[in-house]
């Protein structure tokens, strides 16, 4: 997940706030005849599925591969 920690074993200061929002802009969608395909492999695309899933709109699951002539995506595509 690209996740890395430094410890640090003495107290230090500066100037923190705490963040009481989700600072990511929401996303928009718009109606299209075209649709997207996420990759299963990365998380946010789980993040992705839930956010579209709980604004009422339907998501698919490709159970295959899914291959779109440049670019291959494993089985359980959304």
């Amino acid at each position: 997940m690209g996740v890395y920690i430094e410890e640090i074993a003495e107290p230090f200061n500066g100037k923190f706030g705490l963040v009481e929002k989700d600072l990511r802009p929401m996303p928009t969608l718009k109606e299209s005849d075209a649709g997207w395909l996420l990759n299963p492999r990365l998380n946010d695309s789980y993040e992705v599925v839930v956010t579209l899933l709980s604004s009422g709109l339907e998501v698919y699951h490709a159970p295959a591969a899914v291959y779109t002539g440049s670019l291959e995506l494993f089985p359980g595509a959304f």
